[in-house]
């Protein structure tokens, strides 16, 4: 019994004394916490370094929570809208200054040729009226001839050249009308301002066109809409002119060979005159389409003039990016 006794009460001060060096283990545990947090609170912290990709990652903010103030709003809370490079529709347009200038020199170049040609034209009737009635000889007659025949394939050369310059400038005009801004309804593509001067009874009407085409088409919605006054006029030269040099009046007599010069002279006025009037016409129309390229190209979003839309394409049907995606891959541009 002494023994049970003597060892009940050995455990029991065993358990006390367990319990006080648990108790001490705590308090002691508890108090070096505190310490921890006191000196992160004292001394400065290090900051952080940023990933690889220099970009901070951002704490996700609690599932409920409600975002600060707009004062107070932090700089990484804000939502950045994504930067939209500004449209650049400059290179939709071609240049049509310089061949408009070398079309209105040759055009000048084929003006005084013609000019030149009057005299030399009745020059020449002179030299045959004068042949046939033996007050001038062979010799001085086929120089004349000669002089008559060079002056005539030169302007020719002239001419040939100064056409292909008019129909370079129509062609890019026509190409530039079809990107601006859709003001008025486009009848002709511009291949018309190539192949209409070649086609047989179309060349009487089609060239009219394009050059219509070319003036009403270049501006913008708020431009005042007029007619070109001397249009009608310079074609109506034009026409003259082509029908003068289809005449040929018929038998190998002086009287023939007198009338068939009157003709070339009256031809070579109408050529004239149709000559200065398409110069004035290259400077109004390029000017004018000029002025609108830059209001167009000035914009410097896009928005305030509209480009003409895109060619229409049923391959991409289903397949157009939603309106005001920017950098849309696919359709037609947005904004």
């Amino acid at each position: 019994r002494l023994r049970g006794a003597a060892g009940r009460t050995f455990a029991q001060k065993g358990v006390y004394v367990g319990r006080a060096l648990g108790f001490v283990a705590i308090s002691s545990l508890r108090s070096h916490r505190l310490n921890v947090d006191a000196a992160s609170m004292t001394s400065p912290q290090m900051p952080e370094v940023p990933p690889p990709g220099g970009s901070t990652p951002s704490t996700p903010a609690p599932v409920g929570a409600m975002p600060p103030p707009p004062g107070e709003m932090p700089a990484d809370f804000m939502v950045q809208a994504p930067t939209v490079a500004s449209p650049q529709p400059a290179s939709r347009f071609v240049g049509i200054e310089r061949p408009g200038q070398i079309a209105m020199g040759l055009v000048g170049l084929s003006v005084l040729g013609t000019i030149v040609q009057i005299p030399v034209s009745l020059y020449y009737r002179w030299a045959i009226t004068a042949w046939l009635g033996l007050d001038l000889s062979t010799d001085d007659f086929e120089a004349i001839e000669i002089a008559f025949i060079a002056v005539g394939l030169a302007n020719l050369a002239v001419y040939m050249a100064a056409g292909v310059a008019s129909i370079v400038w129509l062609y890019k005009a026509n190409q530039n009308v079809h990107r601006l801004p859709r003001v008025v309804p486009l009848e002709h593509t511009p291949k018309w301002a190539i192949w209409g001067w070649f086609v047989p009874f179309l060349n009487l009407v089609r060239p009219f066109k394009m050059m219509d085409q070319a003036w009403k088409g270049s501006r913008v919605a708020t431009d005042p809409a007029k007619e070109l006054a001397l249009l009608a006029p310079w074609w109506a030269a034009v026409i003259v002119t082509f029908v003068l040099s289809r005449v040929t009046p018929s038998g190998v007599t002086l009287e023939s060979l007198r009338t068939a010069l009157v003709y070339d002279v009256v031809g070579c006025v109408t050529s004239i005159i149709s000559g200065l009037l398409f110069i004035s016409l290259i400077r109004q129309i390029t000017r004018r389409q000029m002025s609108c390229i830059e209001r167009v190209v000035s914009d410097p979003t896009g928005r305030g003039v509209p480009l003409a839309p895109e060619p229409y394409d049923p391959s991409i049907v289903g397949q157009l990016a939603p309106v005001g995606v920017p950098n849309a891959p696919f359709g037609r541009r947005n904004g």
